[in-house]
């Protein structure tokens, strides 16, 4: 009797074990799993409210009104839940306001409305808050959404894409006066376009791509806080503008990109920190101020006004300048080009100075200078060789201590 009860007692203890590790397992399988969020499509109270299909339209977004729809047609309406993912379509667009409490979104996308006679607005006193950290706003090819509201991390470390699919489509992101976006690190891509006029804030830097075939661009009519980095790929395009009055507050590297595509950066306003120009980077400037401006291999920077408040490095590529340099210039490789304007002192140890016009500061020379106009302060050469080749004015002493003349 007792070995049968010590028999049947071990037996029950292996399936007990059995079932703790099975269930164990499962536990941990899931764990390792991301839930996948909800759709919901947005059927307002200035939609075709009760047909039974999400319609679109304006209205309130809170957790009490039954303005959202489980399925895009055929679906049941019901309440906003938090953490789902927010879609916008229908027959119409309209005016959408988020209640003061604030929303908790996974993802946003806009998609085709039947009528688009009215873009969509997000509007209201609350915020839209990334739920699970990343967040992705798809607006597809052809829509508009204006943002009068705030989409922000409230986690601090999360990413914000901003797409509207790829290659050959284009969707815009107009945010207003009281619009805002406040992440970490923001990247707009995929034919993305954003106009800014309220501000863009991340941490760890605003990034614009373009991949093979698509048009992403960034115009700054307001406050861009933190770097901003402008890349493209193959025939991609992408470009930033910041216009007159507009602020960039912090570094913009333009580039890389590929020979046959475009990475761009069209300057009016303040850009605080350094521009970079790295291979096959634009930047051109015709108003407004940067604090710095570091060319290098086969980057173009094209200066016909406006102010580089500090010093220019050219380590390869071109430089053309009718603007102000007031830091001067330093020349390791490439080529410096001062059609007009005026600029500092320019060290040129290792490349070609070519000097039209302009008020020049002093010259020094290691390298190739050549002198065509304008007026330069003095021109010192340790090696290389300088050559005249129209009027310019040395107010100063030429002193040749190497090189040709």
């Amino acid at each position: 009797m007792s070995n049968e009860f010590s028999r049947d007692f071990s037996i029950k203890q292996r399936t007990v074990l059995i079932a703790s590790a099975s269930v164990l397992a499962l536990m941990l399988g899931l764990g390792g799993q991301t839930a996948t969020a909800q759709d919901l499509y947005w059927d307002g109270t200035g939609g075709l409210v009760g047909t039974g299909d999400a319609d679109g339209g304006g209205g309130p977004w809170d957790s009490s009104e039954t303005n959202w729809d489980d399925a895009q047609s055929g679906g049941n309406s019901v309440t906003w839940t938090d953490g789902a993912n927010a879609i916008f379509g229908g027959q119409d667009g309209g005016s959408v306001a988020v209640d003061a409490a604030g929303v908790s979104v996974n993802d946003i996308t806009v998609t085709a409305t039947t009528d688009s006679t009215t873009d969509y607005t997000l509007t209201g006193s609350g915020e839209i808050s990334a739920a699970d950290g990343d967040m992705a706003l798809t607006i597809e090819d052809g829509q508009t959404l204006v943002l009068d509201t705030e989409i922000n991390d409230d986690s601090g470390a999360a990413n914000l894409t901003v797409t509207s699919g790829g290659a050959g489509t284009t969707g815009t992101l107009d945010i207003s006066g009281n619009g805002s976006l406040d992440f970490d690190t923001i990247d707009i891509e995929g034919g993305a376009n954003v106009e800014n006029t309220g501000a863009i804030t991340a941490d760890n830097g605003t990034n614009v791509g373009a991949a093979d075939g698509e048009t992403t661009s960034l115009t700054n009519n307001s406050t861009v806080n933190g770097d901003v980095t402008i890349t493209s790929a193959d025939t991609g395009n992408a470009t930033v503008t910041n216009t007159s009055g507009a602020t960039i507050d912090g570094d913009v590297t333009v580039g890389t990109a590929d020979a046959t595509g475009s990475a761009t950066l069209g300057n009016s306003g303040a850009v605080t920190g350094t521009v970079t120009v790295d291979a096959n980077g634009d930047f051109t400037m015709d108003d407004g101020s940067v604090a710095a401006l570091i060319n290098n291999s086969d980057g173009t920077s094209t200066i016909t006004g406006g102010t580089v408040t500090g010093s220019t490095s050219v380590s390869g590529g071109t430089v053309t300048s009718s603007g102000t340099l007031t830091g001067g210039a330093t020349i390791t490789g490439g080529e410096l080009n001062i059609t007009a304007g005026t600029s500092g002192d320019i060290d040129n140890q290792s490349g070609t100075l070519d000097i039209d016009g302009g008020d020049i500061g002093a010259i020094t020379n290691a390298d190739t200078l050549e002198l065509g106009g304008g007026t330069v302060a003095s021109v010192t050469q340790s090696a290389g060789s300088t050559t005249v080749d129209g009027d310019t004015t040395v107010t100063g002493t030429t002193d040749i201590n190497g090189g040709t003349f």
